[in-house]
C-alpha cells in the first residue's frame, strides 16, 4: 500500500504510514484534513504568539516614552 500523501510504500500490516503517520484505519481523506487542520492551527498559535509579543513591546515602549 503506497501513501497517499507522498507516494511512499508501506507495510499492509501496519496502523499508520511510516513517512507521515496517516491513520490507515481512518478513510485518507479524513486523515489528511485532520493533519491540515492540525498544521493550520499550530501556524494560527504562532502568529498569535508573535502579535502578542509585538503588542507586548510597543505597550513596553510606550511606556518608556510617557517617563
Amino acid at each position: 500500500m503506497n501513501c497517499p500523501r507522498f507516494g511512499a510504500a508501506n507495510h499492509p500490516s501496519q496502523k499508520f504510514f511510516g513517512s507521515c503517520a496517516t491513520n490507515l484505519r481512518e478513510p485518507a481523506t479524513t486523515s489528511i484534513m485532520l493533519e491540515e487542520q492540525r498544521v493550520r492551527r499550530e501556524n494560527h498559535e504562532r502568529n498569535l504568539l508573535h502579535v502578542q509579543d509585538v503588542l507586548d513591546r510597543l505597550t513596553k515602549n510606550l511606556a518608556e516614552e510617557s517617563y
